[in-house]
């Protein structure tokens, strides 16, 4: 009897030490595979850190969906043309949050990119506050992963002061 406790009690161990090999294996792999998220999770920060820092640095700069509305804008957006949503926070479409000359007609350049043109460059007056600031729009398609055109990336270029020495140098003549 003694001799076959014995066996089993080996087999048992055996068995234990396989359990414990395995389940360190198991640790090792969750180890791992935690150490990479952890790495992708601080990469995908840095991207995002990155992404934020270059939207900030350019001239005012939105993105426009196909329904008008504006969905995101950076620091230099807001400053110019202020928060891009309403009081009940709902997105403004582009023509309510920077009235502008081309808006409504067949010229605006989100009318122009989603009807099917790949880049629009053109002189705009934007009205704010009563005030009339000239702008060169820059507007380029944005697209999703599927390369389905889901937005309008504008920027902003702000040339109000030579338009008004253009128009100064006009009258002169």
């Amino acid at each position: 009897g003694f001799n076959n406790l014995a066996g089993k009690l080996k087999q048992y161990y055996a068995s234990l030490e396989s359990q414990i090999e395995q389940h360190t294996k198991t640790n090792e792999q969750l180890t791992q595979e935690i150490a990479e998220r952890q790495r992708t999770e601080e990469e995908l920060q840095q991207a995002k850190t990155t992404l934020e820092n270059v939207l900030n640095a350019t001239n005012p700069l939105c993105i426009t969906s196909t329904e008008f509305e504006v969905v995101k804008t950076n620091r230099a957006y807001n400053e110019i043309f202020g928060p891009s949503t309403s009081p009940d926070d709902s997105p403004l479409l582009c023509h309510q949050a920077r009235r502008g000359s081309l808006c409504g007609t067949a010229n605006c350049p989100v009318i122009k990119i989603i009807n099917g043109e790949e880049e629009v460059t053109c002189d705009v007056t934007k009205k704010d506050n009563g005030k009339e600031l000239s702008f060169i729009v820059s507007a380029k398609p944005f697209r999703n992963v599927d390369g389905e055109l889901i937005g309008i990336v504008e920027s902003f270029q702000e040339i109000t002061a030579r338009k008004r020495a253009e128009a100064a140098l006009a009258a002169e003549n």
